[in-house]
């Protein structure tokens, strides 16, 4: 088969689509794949036939940025993986790169009180910032077990963790259980040195932690239970100290906190709980408060929020209601006129069958952000397709008697979906059938547009399969994505990927062509030299934006029994 130009190809597209649209085809030639399959490099149209794999493959069109993520199962977790780097490197062309995994090794520890020697149940969390600029940051936990684990010294440990080694990690130990409103959480930067099996990190909680114990009452002096209250680093927001209910303990509005010894920069947070659902967060600076008389509880005045009955109804662009929308408000200008104070707030409810939902909101400057749910139906020739509102956002003054009523509800409108439809081809103009569409929404506004809606589309993480002519429907918000189409596994095509792709309400029909693979290759070993098998292996594409450095995902592969990988990537990107 001869060269074609692009655009030769898309009307030659258009001509067999047509075609293909009055004919039908047999069960047999509906499931057979479409192969890119070769044995010598006459059976190619573009490119070289890789003898080894038997694929035709040809050359990066322009040189490509990469970093691999490789993942590894943590035998001390079921479920969980070890997760390292490869740092970007250039491809321009086939390549073999084979990759040295670091030693895994076990953070192992115990988390105890000093005063009694009990054992603290707990979360325990390391983290540290990605490996290089756009990578994302580590980020793994653990809980404690109940029952002892024997750690390799010899030695008790409650928990056990496995981490890259040769870095740095924040570990925060948070207490569960009943722990949580007696004891604060823990912080500390450990080292996690290479050439060992494990780490030893202990935990001890001090016999004598720091107190405060406050009240908090409303403007009348009425004590206010069923609050809850922790204190939060200034700057970071960090949880510093245990948490408390006002009430808990039988003592009305009384709360009290435990911290560290040392603990000095912080704030309190009050908010509220599931009995008192409609009261707002609001940040508290003791440098302003007055301390208690001798054991009396420091008093905190907050004021008893005006609350709202927000009643809404959804509706579609045909007035018809949108049932089973999740409608999420939120605000940072919770008001009280009376004494000035402003807090945040964030409460959902769900439609009814009516497209009708309900709230009690304190008065404020909200967002509210409708997230319908995707329904699919089927047609009169027994094609499905998804019929489905977008996700809205609109902004609202909440304010006592204008909250909508049972009879006058409020009424925001949804718009339709962007109705998408490609045709998928491959690089030498063959239909491809069974392939798939994954849509990763950025949370960007279109070009020219400022539609608050755009930066909450929702992410497709698989959507429909093609048909036997290549054409793929599918519905999605307006918004910014990152478009990846994934063939069949095993039939030799990389994916298409389109990096920050603008979808439009009213979107043409679009041809998408895969492109042919270049290859990049290796074997992956243990620090020790054997073959590791089973290690997820993940190219990543560095893109430089004028927002930043990030990566988009464009090949994934598992290494077999000898270690050995093969990535297909994107000749074009």
């Amino acid at each position: 088969m001869s060269v074609t130009s692009h655009a030769a190809r898309l009307t030659l597209l258009g001509v067999l689509s047509g075609a293909l649209g009055a004919c039908s085809f047999s069960d047999s030639a509906a499931s057979t794949p479409l192969m890119n399959e070769c044995a010598l490099d006459s059976d190619c149209s573009t490119g070289m036939c890789d003898e080894d794999l038997g694929f035709c493959v040809g050359p990066l069109e322009a040189p490509m940025t990469l970093a691999l993520e490789l993942r590894t199962d943590d035998r001390s977790r079921p479920g969980t993986s070890v997760t390292e780097w490869v740092p970007p490197f250039e491809v321009i062309g086939a390549l073999t790169r084979d990759i040295e995994l670091s030693a895994p090794i076990a953070v192992m520890g115990v988390i105890t009180r000093a005063d009694t020697g009990e054992r603290v149940p707990a979360e325990v969390r390391l983290s540290r910032p990605g490996a290089f600029l756009g990578a994302p940051a580590v980020d793994v936990s653990v809980s404690t077990s109940s029952e002892p684990i024997t750690a390799r010294d010899g030695m008790a440990a409650t928990f056990a963790i496995n981490v890259v080694s040769e870095a740095d990690y924040e570990v925060t130990v948070t207490p569960t259980g009943d722990a949580a409103g007696a004891l604060p959480p823990l912080r500390r930067t450990v080292s996690v040195p290479g050439g060992g099996d494990f780490v030893r990190v202990d935990f001890t909680y001090p016999a004598v932690l720091s107190t405060f114990r406050g009240v908090i009452t409303a403007p009348g002096g009425k004590r206010m239970d069923d609050l809850a209250v922790r204190a939060v680093d200034r700057v970071t927001g960090k949880p510093v100290s245990s948490q408390d209910v006002t009430g808990a303990a039988g003592e009305s509005g009384v709360f009290t906190l435990f911290l560290p010894p040392d603990a000095s920069s912080y704030v309190l947070r009050v908010s509220g709980t599931p009995d008192r659902s409609a009261f707002p967060t609001v940040t508290v600076d003791p440098d302003y408060l007055i301390p208690g008389v001798g054991e009396e509880p420091t008093p905190i005045l907050v004021p008893s929020f005006k609350t709202v009955d927000l009643r809404g109804r959804c509706v579609d662009e045909g007035g018809q209601p949108v049932s089973g929308a999740m409608v999420t408000l939120s605000t940072s200008t919770v008001f009280d006129d009376a004494t000035g104070y402003t807090g945040a707030f964030q409460a959902s409810a769900t439609a009814d069958d009516g497209g009708v939902f309900e709230v009690a909101v304190p008065a404020g400057d909200y967002d509210l952000v409708f997230s319908p749910m995707t329904m699919t139906t089927v047609d009169a020739a027994g094609t499905s397709a998804m019929e489905a509102s977008s996700v809205a956002a609109f902004h609202l003054r909440v304010e006592p008697g204008a909250g909508g009523s049972n009879d006058d509800p409020l009424e925001f409108v949804l718009p339709q979906q962007a109705n998408i439809r490609r045709v998928v081809t491959t690089y030498d103009a063959r239909f491809l059938r069974g392939a798939s569409v994954q849509a990763n929404a950025l949370g960007r506004n279109l070009p020219g547009s400022d539609d608050a809606s755009e930066l909450y589309a929702r992410s497709l993480p698989a959507g429909p399969l093609s048909e036997g002519d290549g054409s793929l429907r599918v519905r999605l918000d307006p918004g910014v994505y990152d478009l990846i189409i994934k063939p069949p596994v095993d039939v030799g095509f990389p994916w298409l990927v389109r990096p920050a792709t603008a979808i439009k309400r009213n979107a043409e029909q679009l041809f998408f062509e895969v492109p042919s693979p270049t290859v990049l290759r290796g074997t992956v070993t243990t620090n020790g030299g054997k073959a590791s098998a089973d290690v997820e292996v993940r190219a990543w594409a560095v893109v430089e934006e004028a927002t930043g450095t990030r990566l988009v995902t464009v090949a994934r592969a598992v290494t077999g029994s000898d270690g050995s990988y093969v990535l297909l990537l994107p000749s074009s990107f």
